[in-house]
C-alpha cells in the first residue's frame, strides 16, 4: 500500500490554532537542529527550541510555505499525524521588525548587566527568544524588499 503524500497536522498555542489540516512537509526547530517531517515519517516527539516552523500544505504551490515563529514547545509525529505545541505561535508576518529589534535590544542590554552568573541565566532565555524572533523578522522584511524589488524591474 502507497502511503499518501500528506499527513495530518495539528499546530496550535495556548491563544490559537495555528493549523489544522493536512500538510505536505514541516520542518521545525528541533533543540538539536532543524527537523525535517515528510509522510511517512518514523515516530517523534522532540523538544523545539525558539525559531521559524515551516509549513507547505499543498504540492502545487512551487515550494511556497507558510512560516511561524514558535518560542519553543514539542513536535510529535505518529502514524500520518504531526502535533505541534508551541509555548508561543505566531505568523511571521505578525512580526514588526522594530518592535522586534526593540526587544532584541532590551534583553542583550539586560543579560549585559545581570549581576552575576544566576541572573545571566535568567536572562539568557528571553535574549535567545528575542533573538529568533529578531532573526524571521529580518528575513520576511528582506523578502518583502526583494519581492517590490523584482516587481518594479
Amino acid at each position: 500500500m502507497a502511503v499518501s503524500s500528506t499527513f495530518l497536522l495539528d499546530f496550535v498555542a495556548p491563544e490559537r490554532v495555528l493549523i489544522a489540516g493536512e500538510a505536505t512537509m514541516v520542518t521545525v526547530p528541533g533543540i538539536h537542529g532543524d527537523i525535517g517531517i515528510l509522510s511517512g515519517h518514523a515516530p517523534l516527539v522532540s523538544q523545539l527550541r525558539p525559531g521559524v516552523v515551516r509549513v507547505r500544505q499543498d504540492d502545487q504551490t512551487n515550494g511556497a510555505e507558510e512560516k511561524f515563529f514558535i518560542t519553543g514547545g514539542v513536535v510529535e509525529m505518529g502514524e500520518q499525524h504531526c502535533i505541534i505545541l508551541a509555548e508561543v505561535g505566531q505568523p511571521v508576518s505578525e512580526i514588526n521588525l522594530a518592535d522586534a529589534k526593540s526587544a532584541f535590544d532590551e534583553a542583550k542590554l539586560a543579560f549585559e548587566h545581570a549581576p552575576d552568573a544566576v541572573k545571566k541565566n535568567e536572562v539568557m532565555s528571553a535574549l535567545n527568544i528575542a533573538q529568533a524572533r529578531l532573526t524571521a523578522a529580518e528575513a520576511v522584511s528582506a523578502s518583502q524588499y526583494a519581492q517590490r524589488e523584482s516587481h518594479s524591474s
